[in-house]
């Protein structure tokens, strides 16, 4: 194997990683109170010092000019790479001790285009979060007005839920 072959290799499968992490995320962030502004900091703050640090030889490996491809590299690897470390890191270090808290239903809905799933719209502390259900539980989400959290205080201090009952 040559050099540039194993770069490549390299950067395919850091790709790929970052990828395969950036799924694990979303379920992630649809258990964590945490803002999106907080993500898109912790992912593009490290994409962008891997990314001076990667150009000019990601370049020379594959022999092209300009920004976009390194910049896109350095995102799809070091910076889901890294947004998936800071959300793991809070969510399995996760404080042992449990709190139940009440929120009120603040919107019904359904998401998705091929199997809708239903969906509901809580206010959590003065932020509004989504929670995604199962098909089966439709009935008993239309039933419902308020639903009992289950939290954990997560390890950099982002709530986690885990459990939620529809009341």
């Amino acid at each position: 194997m040559t050099k540039d072959s194993i770069h490549k290799s390299f950067y395919f499968i850091s790709a790929i990683a970052g990828l395969l992490l950036m799924m694990l995320e979303i379920s992630f962030y649809q258990r964590t109170i945490i803002p999106l502004k907080t993500l898109c900091l912790v992912t593009i703050f490290p994409a962008l010092i891997a990314f001076f640090i990667i150009k000019k030889h990601y370049n020379r490996t594959y022999q092209l000019k300009g920004f976009f491809f390194p910049l896109m590299q350095s995102l799809l690897s070091f910076g889901f790479i890294a947004c998936y470390s800071f959300m793991a890191l809070n969510y399995y270090l996760a404080d042992t001790n449990f709190e139940v808290k009440s929120c009120k239903i603040l919107n019904k809905h359904t998401i998705g285009t091929k199997q809708q799933q239903p969906a509901i719209e809580v206010d959590y502390n003065g932020t509004e979060k989504q929670l995604v259900f199962y098909v089966g539980q439709q009935a008993q989400i239309d039933s419902s007005n308020y639903v009992m959290l289950t939290i954990r205080k997560g390890f950099l201090g982002y709530d986690i839920f885990s459990d939620i009952t529809l009341k």
